[in-house]
């Protein structure tokens, strides 16, 4: 089993290089993880399908706009948006081999105050 609690990206890169895992393995160790993990912490608000590939997976914040997968930026008003286009980051994340695994939790709008979710 993949520890992924202390992985590093710099470590992942390197058992991928050198064949000791797949993409997929490593995808699969993440999703493993966050079932275990995310039911006491609730950080994560959608999950993805592997994209497949054999880069690092990567979260991001549920304000970043991803082409396919929920945005809401932890509001109810935007619950169902699912973009048409990916923000600059994410594509450029997706250019060096990044594959998005989830969306994860903000607080509403981004905003300062507590989220009545």
């Amino acid at each position: 089993m993949i520890e992924t609690l202390t992985l590093t990206a710099e470590a992942a890169v390197r058992l991928l290089r050198e064949g000791q895992i797949s993409g997929a393995e490593l995808f699969a160790a993440y999703l493993e993880a966050i079932g275990a993990r995310d039911g006491e912490l609730h950080c994560y608000l959608h999950l993805c399908d592997d994209p497949g590939g054999e880069g690092i997976p990567i979260a991001v914040k549920d304000v970043i706009g991803t082409r396919g997968i929920p945005t809401t930026a932890g509001s109810r008003i935007l619950e169902g948006y699912v973009p048409v286009y990916d923000a600059t980051v994410v594509t450029r994340l997706k250019a060096h081999g990044l594959r998005i695994l989830g969306k994860t939790a903000w607080l509403l709008l981004t905003g300062h105050g507590l989220s009545p979710d």
